[in-house]
């Protein structure tokens, strides 16, 4: 039997991104996270078949939901490049940020 498109988005989100898999098991705020993202994407999918859309079309929108929600292990990296580089010093931070 298939998965559930919500279960095959979170799945293939994970697979593409296996520091977030880690997270999933290691991270409870990040467990969490992809818990109410799971709820999130049962009501998308639920409302997006009412609305008449392909599965693949469902498919589609709901990745890019789990991409935003959950973010990348690239875009994580990125993030914590940056604020090595910012407790090092090396980029200084605008006062109005801090």
């Amino acid at each position: 039997m298939d998965q559930p498109i919500t279960e095959q988005i979170i799945r293939e989100h994970l697979d593409a991104n296996p520091e977030s898999g880690r997270a999933l098991l290691h991270d409870p705020q990040y467990a969490a996270e992809t818990h109410r993202l799971r709820l999130v994407l049962n009501h998308l999918d639920e409302a997006l078949t009412d609305e008449g859309l392909t599965g693949e079309a469902r498919h589609r929108v709901g990745a890019r939901l789990a991409a935003a929600w959950l973010g990348t292990d690239a875009a994580h990296a990125r993030a914590q490049f940056a604020k090595q580089l910012i407790g090092q010093g090396e980029v200084r931070v605008p006062a109005e940020l801090l």
